[in-house]
């Protein structure tokens, strides 16, 4: 069997005596052999921004990642010492935290409201690590500051701080790549005060949150891993739900009880979702995690660089395969090949990222629409661009209204 190679601008051509292979590396390259449809009315385009395009949905499962959040620790002391654990005990105790406001997001149980409701409970494909700042040697992700002045956390009373960003300002640690836990124990004189109940707190500020309520002299770590999750959904976008002003209407209003009383309003059930006041602060519904999974794939946000970019690290092994007619809307940022296969048309649309290498291959029989979409690699490297089998491009791929291809590499010959 004899091969030749054809140059056509841009195009590498490869031909045998089945399909001819086109590589395509800009929308040049695809406007000189695929097929322009007209474009839909501006008002009838499908909306990037929509919640619903990021929802972690069973259907989604054969492209969908788990995105890793960042986070360090910073434990804040005063002189004395001993408002918290001793440092070295702090350690394991907020590994352990850690570990368990991962296992609950994992485990996402059904909502409690409203009653007789069908509201899906997902896989949230979130997850959680220590990360340590390049930039420092002896850094493990946990840190210890002493400091009279800004050590404690205060969420009442005349000398409130739990909005003042003053600790986050003098320690926060690479805070535009990693999320910022302050560990913080609420001031001795209101544990002395007779009024003083201990309870547990915090506060989303940006890319950091404070915690409190660290005073027990064995303090159990899961008591807060609830309390960390949703200040870590307050940074990801997600706003308080029983109001009904947080844009989800699947979380319903509720007069937001801590726990079950026996009398109204509280008599039962109540909420259990996690951005509700409640006692188990657990279920996350569809529209909240794909409000979440919308702020890590947009590329202007300040919460995408929070998460691990394993979107950078090419998995050639394990392609997304399309066996069917897909149509693809919503930010993606994907580590792997797509293949469609003979039959199926894969439409895309908004933007999507490929690792360095990853490729869309279309095989003979399949179809490629190109619908007001931007392809490009977000890890400044190349992507390896569109693969074509085909003896009619034309008909192979398809586009229509604004595209863009970047950054994607020339085939190596």
């Amino acid at each position: 069997m004899k091969y030749f190679i054809l140059i056509i601008g841009a195009i590498s051509l490869f031909s045998c005596k089945k399909a001819q292979v086109y590589h395509l590396s800009s929308m040049e390259d695809v406007r000189v052999v695929g097929s322009e449809l007209p474009d839909l009315d501006p008002e009838m385009r499908v909306s990037c921004n929509d919640w619903e395009n990021y929802v972690p949905y069973p259907k989604n499962a054969h492209w969908f990642e788990k995105e890793t959040i960042r986070v360090n620790f910073h434990c804040m002391y005063d002189t004395i010492g001993d408002k918290l654990l001793p440092f070295e005990e702090m350690k394991p105790f907020l590994y352990k935290l850690l570990d368990n406001a991962d296992l609950r997001l994992r485990s996402n149980p059904k909502m409690n409201l409203p009653e007789g409701n069908n509201t899906p409970n997902l896989e949230p494909m979130l997850a959680y690590r220590i990360t340590a700042s390049p930039d420092f040697d002896d850094d493990d992700g946990y840190f210890k500051h002493v400091d009279n002045e800004l050590y404690f956390y205060l969420n009442k009373g005349k000398d409130r701080n739990n909005y003042n960003r003053a600790v986050i300002q003098k320690y926060a640690i690479d805070d535009d790549s990693i999320l910022n836990v302050f560990v913080m124990p609420v001031h001795p004189d209101s544990v002395a005060s007779k009024t003083y109940k201990q309870h547990n707190a915090g506060v989303a500020l940006g890319t950091s949150i404070k915690i409190s309520g660290f005073w027990e002299e064995d303090p159990k770590w899961w008591n807060y891993a609830s309390m960390f999750n949703h200040e870590v959904a307050h940074v990801f976008g997600l706003a308080h739900a029983w109001t009904k002003t947080d844009g989800c209407e699947d979380t319903p209003e509720n007069p937001n009880c801590f726990q079950i009383t026996g009398k109204p309003p509280c008599e039962g059930p109540i909420s259990n979702n996690l951005m509700d006041y409640n006692n188990e602060q657990m279920a996350i519904t569809p529209c909240q995690l794909g409000r979440m999974h919308r702020k890590i794939h947009d590329i202007r946000s300040k919460q995408r660089k929070l998460v691990n970019e394993r979107w950078c690290e090419y998995s050639p092994d394990h392609p997304i395969v399309i066996p069917n007619n897909q149509n693809w809307v919503g930010n993606k940022d994907l580590s792997r090949d797509i293949i469609v296969k003979p039959g199926a048309t894969l439409s895309l649309s908004c933007r999507i990222s490929f690792a360095k290498g990853a490729k869309i291959i279309v095989e003979k029989g399949g179809k490629l629409v190109l619908d007001n979409v931007r392809l490009h690699n977000d890890c400044g490297d190349q992507w390896g661009g569109i693969i074509l089998h085909s003896h009619d491009p034309s008909q192979s791929i398809v586009f229509k209204g604004s595209n863009v291809i970047e950054n994607a590499g020339t085939l190596k010959t």
